[in-house]
């Protein structure tokens, strides 16, 4: 990935890791999943890892490195968390993460804490510029635990990435963990501009028509500043790329328009992963183009497993399914027919003019599959009704999963802005494009209040705030067992059926008309003091005295003979687990 980006799917580390994963936990029953993951990772290999140009891989490259299992089922240590990821630095500043370590040896160690630099070369150097770490020396005893203090001073380096490894060195265990940080300079860490507008129509590596100034136009009408990038020009100049991965991760947001360029793979692959890096931060990312599928390579197949060439960036960040190369069959200004029915009232408005001030040069606008089945009257006209032209790509926490792995906010429209008539009185350039800003920056945040009823029914009150539009629906989990269910105001009341020691958790997930959610949550209601059961006491009585009687003498009975009936016993099966090593 050229550094910093993503990947999934089972042809990637997944089924390794999961095996891997497997067989400590049958070694290890009582590890955590943290425990595990910690293992894996610590013990796998990271020196004489190379990158397919012959540099040595870096954390960036390879993360904790390869799995070696036959260091993993004894790792010496278990780390938490088991990298160290500083994230952005501003230049100037510090930043410090802790880490706990317990020892899981069989004896007493003595661990040496150091770095390691191999950005040069193999076996590397032992110091890491900017990163310390205290104490220096940890002596664990059999299941001791301590806290390990990282720190990382942006004044001792360069901008950009900052990466090597921690080392846990012991007379017979060695653990490392993972380093990143990336150094922004001030005005990195400060947005330059609230959008950064990139050029690739093709007009002057091609010769198409420069369609730059409707954009600019659109952003200044929205009252948005904006930075220029003209890759076309630069790529037309011999650049092999035009992004900088640092100083676009100071931008809010991004839009890439294609305009009517139709060059196959003409946005080079170092861009559209930096792309795909700036997205994965949380950026806000617009693609706009009828062709620019083509110019970020994603053809192939509609799906992983079709066949064909597929570009990660197009079929995963973007999340677009593509179906068929044009909507219109390349034709600008198709018959439209309406033969109203009379059965069913129509109350759409339809827009049957033929000017407008539009480029007027959506004749391949690609036809994308629409995962929601979209309003009935504004399908095209034609075999394909269940497709669309735009896609969103957008993590939201729920009540199922109140987190998320993925913080894009992504917005792909197979047709260019460009090509939107703003004098028809509905949707316009600036319309269309202030609602994808709104929705990519807007965050919602929830706060549940409660206010006892009686000793066991709470009102709820959800309050959100950050909420660039109005709140659309509530949907409450009491934490008592009873189902989820949905409300439009944010206030409820509900009665549990009794208290508890700990009490109930109630949650809330708010969502917006922009479909964005905030999930919210309130622990420790109903509460109750469930009082021990008294000990009763026992006075003993005096035992009286007893006499003793002579004992019978006993003769013995012969042995009887068994007979065996029945299922006999079930033979005694032994599971013998053998050493693997995935390399």
């Amino acid at each position: 990935h050229l550094g910093y980006g993503m990947a999934t799917g089972p042809s990637m580390a997944a089924p390794q890791v999961a095996g891997g994963a497997v067989l400590l936990r049958q070694i290890h029953p009582d590890w955590s999943q943290r425990d595990i993951q910690s293992a894996l990772m610590t013990t796998a290999k990271f020196r004489h890892v190379y990158n397919p140009d012959g540099s040595p891989a870096q954390p960036l490259d390879m993360g904790a490195g390869r799995l070696d299992l036959s260091r993993s089922a004894d790792p010496g240590v278990l780390v938490w968390p088991p990298r160290l990821s500083f994230g952005f630095v501003p230049s100037g500043t510090m930043a410090s993460l802790t880490v706990t370590v317990r020892s899981v040896a069989d004896t007493p160690q003595t661990y040496a804490l150091g770095w390691l630099d191999t950005r040069g070369g193999f076996p590397g150097h032992p110091t890491l510029p900017g990163f310390s770490v205290s104490p220096e020396s940890l002596a664990l005893g059999v299941g001791d635990t301590a806290v390990v203090t990282i720190t990382f001073s942006s004044t001792q380096t360069s901008l950009g990435d900052q990466q090597g490894y921690l080392l846990l060195t012991s007379d017979s265990h060695e653990a490392h963990l993972p380093a990143w940080a990336r150094v922004l300079s001030p005005a990195q860490a400060n947005p330059p501009a609230d959008v950064l507008l990139i050029d690739n129509d093709g007009s002057t590596r091609y010769g198409k028509i420069d369609y730059v100034n409707i954009y600019t136009q659109t952003l200044s009408n929205l009252g948005l500043s904006y930075t220029l990038l003209d890759a076309d020009t630069a790529l037309a100049n011999g650049a092999s790329d035009t992004l900088d991965e640092i100083e676009l991760a100071a931008y809010p947001a991004v839009v890439y328009f294609s305009g009517d360029n139709n060059a196959l793979d003409s946005f080079p692959i170092a861009d559209r992963y930096r792309l795909n890096e700036f997205a994965a931060h949380g950026g806000t990312l617009l693609v706009t183009g009828q062709d620019a599928r083509r110019t970020l390579f994603g053809i192939g197949a509609v799906h992983w497993l079709g066949g064909g060439v597929r570009d990660f960036v197009y079929w995963f960040t973007l999340a677009a399914p593509y179906q068929a190369t044009s909507l219109t069959d390349n034709q600008l200004l198709p018959t439209l027919v309406i033969t109203p029915s009379g059965r069913v009232p129509f109350t759409h408005t339809v827009e049957l003019g033929t000017a407008g001030d539009g480029a007027g040069n959506q004749r391949s606008v690609d036809v994308l599959q629409a995962y929601a089945q979209p309003d009935a009257a504004t399908l095209w006209h034609g075999p394909l009704t269940t497709q669309g032209v735009g896609t969103v790509h957008r993590q939201q926490p729920s009540l199922e999963r109140a987190g998320v792995t993925w913080h894009g906010r992504v917005v792909y429209f197979s047709f260019g802005l460009e090509g939107v008539n703003n004098d028809t009185g509905h949707m316009s350039r600036e319309a269309l494009l202030w609602q994808v800003w709104r929705w990519g920056t807007d965050s919602p945040t929830a706060v549940l209040q409660t206010t006892p009823v009686t000793s066991q029914t709470v009102q709820f009150t959800a309050v959100v705030s950050n909420s660039a539009t109005d709140i659309a629906q509530y949907r409450w989990d009491m934490g008592d067992g009873t189902p989820i269910f949905t409300t439009t105001t944010a206030v409820v009341s509900h009665a549990y059926g009794s208290c508890r020691p700990a009490g109930y958790t109630a949650r809330v997930e708010v969502q917006n008309e922009w479909g964005n959610t905030a999930v919210a949550g309130q622990s420790g209601l109903v509460t109750c003091v469930v009082e021990p059961t008294p000990t009763p006491t026992f006075t003993p009585s005096p035992t009286p005295s007893a006499t003793p009687s002579p004992t019978p003498s006993a003769t013995p009975s012969p042995t009887p003979t068994a007979t065996p009936t029945g299922t006999p016993p079930p033979p005694v099966v032994y599971r013998v687990l053998l050493p693997a090593v995935v390399r």
